[in-house]
């Protein structure tokens, strides 16, 4: 049984583009730093990132798993970019870690890419 968690973090950061080259490097460290101060969401606007580039779109799921206990990422944007472009306008991107993981109900998208909506168990959010 998970234990209740003493407060819930949402962190919401402006990344402008997440940059992909060097196997996530500076995403990785911010995956650290968000385990480092216990942050169970972190919300991106502005990502930049095709969702559609398989490679790209595998490359951040595994590092969120490598870098967050039971971590998840949700990624959406703006559809009909071709996959040969890694990089394109707006799109939103929201990570969920540890405690947050045991209430995850799941999440929706808007089909042009601009929201997320996750949702959770229980009366209470935590």
């Amino acid at each position: 049984m998970v234990e209740k968690p003493d407060s819930f973090r949402i962190f919401l950061q402006n990344p402008n583009g997440i940059d992909t080259s060097e196997n996530l490097g500076i995403f990785r460290l911010q995956l650290d730093e968000m385990r480092r101060y216990k942050i169970g969401m972190w919300l991106m606007p502005e990502t930049n990132i095709n969702r559609n580039d398989f490679l790209v779109k595998e490359k951040m799921t595994t590092a969120v798993q490598a870098h967050c206990d039971l971590g998840q990422i949700e990624l959406t944007n703006t559809p009909g970019f071709p996959r040969d472009h890694t990089r394109q306008p707006g799109g939103v991107a929201t990570i969920m870690r540890g405690d947050t993981m045991s209430r995850y109900a799941g999440s929706e998208c808007d089909r042009m890419g601009r929201w997320i909506v996750s949702k959770f168990f229980g009366k209470n959010p935590f």
